[in-house]
C-alpha cells in the first residue's frame, strides 16, 4: 500500500470543481469509477458537496496557496478490500494528516491492475475559514501505511524515503509515457565516464562526445542535450552537482563555441525503455502516426480560423452596410442614434457567436487529435485488436495478477483474447471484460475475477479460461470463489476439470448428486402421473396394490426425501409404529402398502390419497429417542462458545468473527481446529473472514483430528464433512 500527495504545479490553476469531475468522469470504462463517498459536507450529492466545498474556499480571501490537497492511495495487485475496510482507511489517514474535519469526496478507481482511491479535500476548515497544509506529510503518509498494513493484513511496502523528489517524478514520468528520460539514459550510458573526468576540458568532451552540453543556470549546472531536453546536472547523480564539481576540477569553465559545434558519436532520442520485446519497427510507426495527426491537427486549425475569420469579415461588411444605410436616413438624431446603437449591438452578438463556436470547434479539435504517448498509443491500438502492441504492453510489467482467477495447469495451448470485447485495456497490457456486475482481468497469464462476482460473471470467467487454457484450471483465490467456481461448473455443466484434488472431488461429488436428483424426480413425476391415471381414470390396481378408493388401484408411492439408511431400522425403532397415525399411507419394510382409513378422509385431494414427505427415519445415534434433547444441549454449546469468541473478538483484531453453520453455508472451508464445551465436540471451520462453528460426533471428531489445521475439507448442506471418508457433523 502507497498513499502520496499529488501536487499542483501552477496553484493558481488548481480546482476543486474540476479535480473531482476528473475524478467521477468514466472515460468510456465502464469499471473505472467505483464507490464515491462524500465527507464532512450537508449533502451527501456530489454536486451539491462540491458547491459547498467552492463556496467554503471563496470564505478564505488571503490565502494564495493552493486550497485543495489530493491525496492518492493505492493497493498492491490482488488486494481489494471491502467497502467498509476502504472507508475505514480513507478516514484513519485523512486524520492523521489533520483533515479529520474537512470536507473532502473520495473515489474509488478499478481501471488499473491496482484497486485505488483518490480524495479530493478541501484545506479549508468548513468554520474557521483557515488553511491547514500538513508539514511534512510524507512521513504521516509512511507512517499510516505501515500501520494499517499491519491492522488491515496488507501486504508490505517500503515506505522509507531514499530518493530526491526529482528521482521519484522521473520514474513516474517514465511508468506514464513508456519512454526513457533523459536521466536514465545518462545513467545507462555515461554517467561512469562522466564522473570520471578529472578536468573541465575532459569533462565537457565526453558530453559532447553523447550529444550534450553542461551549462550553468541559477546557482547549478543543467545538462542539455541536442533535442532540447535538459535536466538538473544534480538529478542525474550528487556528483555533478556544481559544488562536487567546483571542489573537485576548480572553478566551473564553459564549453567553447567551436567544441559545441563538434558532431556527436551517440545522442538521446527518447526511445521506449528497454524491453524483451523488440519495438524498433512499432515505435516508428508511433513516431510516424504522431506526425501525421499534428500534421492533420494543424491543416484542420487552420481551416477553422479561415471559417471564423471569414465569417467575422462577413459581419463586419453587413455591418458597415446597415450604418452607411441608416447614415442615408433622414430623421431627428436620436433616432438614428438608437438604430446605430442596435447595428453595434447585433454585430457585437454575432462576433460573440463566432468566437464561441470556434472555440469550441477547437477543443474539439484538440481532443480528436491528441498527440498520445507511447503507452497510451500502445493501449488504444491493442483495443483495437492488435496483438503485437498488447505483447509490448505485457512486456513491460513483470508481477501478474493475484486474488481470486484461474490460470491453466499446463500453459500449452495459444489463444488469443477478443479485444472487441474488452471495456479497456491497462497501462501492464491487462484485458478488462465486464460481464454484469463483474469484471474479469486477463493478463494472458491468468484470469483474475474481481470481488462480489455474480454466478454469470464465473460462469463467464470459467469459459474464457477454458478457451484460454483448456479444460483442465488451477483456481486460486479464498476459500469463498473456490465454492463459487465448483457449483458454477456444476450448474453449467462446464467440461472442465480443476487440478487441486479436493476441488476436483467436490466437483464430482455435486455433479453425481444432482444427476442422481434429477433421476429421482423424473421417477417421482412418472409416479405420480401414474397414480392420477390409476385413481382417477378407474384403472384396477396390480398385485401390488391392497388398498382402493373410487375404483382405483393405489401404486408404489415413495416417501420423498427419506435418505438411504438400510434396510432395516435401528434396534430402538424396530417392531414399532413410530408417528404411523399422521400417514394417510404407509410402506412395511417388505414393500407392501396399506391406508390408515381413520386419518385418511382430511389428507384426500382431487380423489386420491394425498403423500406426506415430511416422514424421515433418523439416524442411529443423533437423534433417535431424546434426540431433540441432544440436539438442543449442541445448539446451547454452539452458542455459548461463539459468544464468548465474539467477545473477545471486540478486544483484539486477530480473532475472526464466529457464526453457527447453515445449510446455505456448504462447500470447501478451512479446518481450524476441534473444541469442547459442555461435553460437546465442535468443529471450527474457516471461510474468508468468518468462522463457522458445527457440532460433529465422536468418529467426525477422531477423523478430524487427524488432519491439519488450514487443510481443505467439504461440508454439505446437512453438515457432512467429507474428506478420507465420511462422517456426519450433526
Amino acid at each position: 500500500m502507497i498513499a502520496k500527495k499529488i501536487a499542483m504545479r501552477d496553484s493558481q490553476k488548481s480546482s476543486f470543481a474540476k479535480l473531482v469531475k476528473y475524478l467521477c468522469d468514466k472515460q468510456k470504462k465502464e469499471v473505472r469509477v467505483g464507490a464515491i463517498t462524500v465527507s464532512n459536507c450537508n449533502s451527501n450529492d456530489r454536486d451539491a458537496a462540491v458547491l459547498e466545498v467552492v463556496n467554503t474556499q471563496a470564505q478564505n480571501t488571503t490565502a494564495e496557496s493552493d486550497k485543495t490537497y489530493h491525496l492518492f492511495v493505492s493497493f498492491r495487485v490482488g488486494e481489494k478490500p471491502d467497502p467498509i475496510t476502504l472507508k475505514a482507511i480513507e478516514t484513519r489517514i485523512c486524520t492523521a494528516l489533520g483533515f479529520g474535519e474537512h470536507q473532502r469526496i473520495s473515489v474509488v478507481h478499478h481501471d488499473t491492475d491496482n484497486l485505488h482511491i483518490h480524495i479530493a479535500i478541501n484545506k479549508v476548515h468548513p468554520t474557521r475559514h483557515t488553511v491547514h497544509t500538513p508539514f511534512n506529510d510524507f512521513y504521516t503518509l509512511g507512517h499510516m501505511c505501515e500501520t494499517i498494513e499491519i491492522d488491515y493484513g496488507l501486504e508490505h511496502d517500503n515506505h522509507q524515503g531514499q530518493k530526491l523528489g526529482s528521482e521519484n517524478r522521473v520514474e513516474d514520468m517514465e511508468r506514464h509515457t513508456g519512454i526513457e528520460t533523459l536521466v536514465s539514459w545518462i545513467r545507462r550510458e555515461c554517467l561512469n565516464d562522466l564522473q570520471s573526468a578529472s578536468t573541465w576540458k575532459h569533462l565537457h568532451q565526453e558530453l559532447r562526445r553523447n550529444g550534450l552540453v553542461l551549462q550553468a543556470r541559477g546557482n547549478g549546472l543543467v545538462i542539455i542535450s541536442d533535442s532540447g531536453v535538459f535536466v538538473k546536472a544534480s538529478t542525474v547523480s550528487r556528483e555533478l552537482s556544481m559544488s562536487k564539481l567546483e571542489g573537485r576540477l576548480g572553478k566551473f569553465v564553459p564549453i567553447g563555441k567551436s567544441r559545441a559545434n563538434n558532431k556527436p558519436e551517440r545522442q538521446y532520442e527518447g526511445r521506449p525503455k528497454q524491453s524483451t520485446i523488440d519495438t524498433a519497427v512499432l515505435f516508428s510507426r508511433y513516431q510516424k502516426d504522431r506526425q501525421n495527426i499534428s500534421e492533420v491537427k494543424k491543416a484542420k486549425l487552420a481551416q477553422r480560423r479561415s471559417t471564423a475569420i471569414q465569417k467575422s469579415e462577413s459581419a463586419k461588411s453587413a455591418w458597415r452596410l446597415r450604418r452607411n444605410a441608416i447614415r442615408l436616413m433622414s430623421g431627428e438624431g436620436v433616432n438614428k442614434k438608437l438604430l446605430y446603437a442596435l447595428a453595434v449591438k447585433s454585430l457585437r452578438e454575432q462576433l460573440h457567436e463566432i468566437s464561441t463556436q470556434w472555440a469550441k470547434e477547437r477543443k474539439e479539435d484538440h481532443e480528436v487529435y491528441k498527440r498520445l504517448v507511447w503507452v497510451d498509443w500502445l493501449r488504444k491500438r491493442a483495443g483495437e485488436g492488435d496483438q503485437e502492441s498488447l505483447a509490448v504492453l505485457r512486456a513491460r510489467s513483470v508481477a501478474g495478477l493475484k486474488g481470486d482467477g484461474f490460470s491453466g495447469a499446463r500453459k500449452t495451448k495459444t489463444h488469443e483474447p477478443d479485444l472487441a470485447k474488452g471495456d479497456s485495456v491497462t497501462k501492464n497490457g491487462t484485458i478488462i471484460y465486464l460481464v454484469g456486475e463483474t469484471a474479469v482481468r486477463d493478463d494472458g497469464n491468468m484470469l483474475n475475477v474481481s470481488t462480489g462476482a455474480t454466478h454469470e460473471g464465473i460462469e463467464e470467467a470459467l469459459s474464457l479460461a477454458r478457451d484460454r487454457f483448456g479444460t483442465r484450471l488451477v483456481v486460486e483465490g479464498s476459500g469463498v470463489f473456490k465454492d463459487q467456481v465448483v457449483r458454477a461448473a456444476v450448474n453449467a455443466r462446464l467440461d472442465v476439470t480443476f487440478e487441486n484434488a479436493v476441488l476436483e472431488q467436490r466437483r464430482q461429488s455435486l455433479l453425481i448428486n444432482n444427476t442422481t436428483n434429477g433421476e429421482k424426480h423424473g421417477e417421482e413425476a412418472d409416479g405420480q402421473r401414474e397414480n392420477q391415471r390409476g385413481i382417477g381414470g378407474g384403472r384396477t390396481g396390480g398385485s401390488a396394490g391392497v388398498g382402493r378408493r373410487g375404483g382405483g388401484a393405489v401404486r408404489g408411492i415413495k416417501q420423498q426425501g427419506a435418505g438411504r439408511i438400510g434396510q432395516n431400522p435401528p434396534p430402538e425403532g424396530q417392531n414399532r409404529l413410530r408417528e404411523m397415525s399422521s400417514l394417510g399411507l404407509a410402506q412395511d419394510a417388505q414393500g407392501f402398502e396399506m391406508l390408515l382409513p381413520g386419518d385418511v378422509r382430511h389428507l384426500v385431494e382431487h380423489g386420491h390419497p394425498q403423500s406426506n414427505h415430511g416422514v424421515r427415519r433418523n439416524v442411529s445415534g443423533t437423534v433417535g429417542p431424546g434426540g431433540a434433547k441432544k440436539d438442543v444441549t449442541a445448539n446451547a454449546a454452539v452458542n455459548k462458545y461463539i459468544a464468548e469468541r465474539n467477545q473477545k473478538r471486540l478486544e483484539t483484531f486477530e480473532i475472526p468473527k464466529h457464526v453457527p453453520f447453515r445449510s446455505e453455508d456448504s462447500g470447501t472451508a478451512s479446518f481450524a481446529g476441534i473444541r469442547r464445551i459442555d461435553g460437546v465436540a465442535m468443529a471450527v471451520l474457516k471461510r474468508g473472514d468468518n468462522n463457522f462453528v458445527l457440532p460433529v460426533d465422536a468418529p467426525t471428531e477422531a477423523r478430524l483430528k487427524k488432519r491439519s489445521i488450514g487443510d481443505d475439507v467439504l461440508v454439505s448442506s446437512t453438515g457432512v464433512v467429507e474428506g478420507k471418508g465420511r462422517g456426519r457433523g450433526r
